[in-house]
């Protein structure tokens, strides 16, 4: 997959999709699963040129996020990070 299908979509749709805190429970779900969606919303944010530091600052467990300020081994976006996104979203 490329990350070339990101583009196809409105860019201020996708930032508005990645440019707010995860809102995820890590508490709530497995560690990997946490991580997984994390990942996704940080390299999509990274492909589109959006701060890391101003999007976690709102997010009420930035403190004890064990992913904040930790930048993605892989950092090219894919439409399987959209999706995983969009998963985490519906969850």
């Amino acid at each position: 997959m490329s990350y070339k299908f990101l583009f196809l979509l409105p860019k201020s749709e996708l930032e508005t999709i990645v440019n707010h805190p995860c809102h995820l429970d890590q508490t709530q779900m497995p560690k990997g699963q946490f991580a997984k969606i994390v990942t996704s919303h940080k390299k999509i944010r990274m492909v589109l040129g959006l701060e890391e530091s101003e999007v976690c600052q709102n997010c009420p467990i930035s403190q004890n996020c064990h992913l904040k300020d930790k930048v993605p081994a892989k950092k090219l976006a894919s439409s399987k990070d959209l999706a995983i996104v969009l998963y985490g979203m519906a969850n």
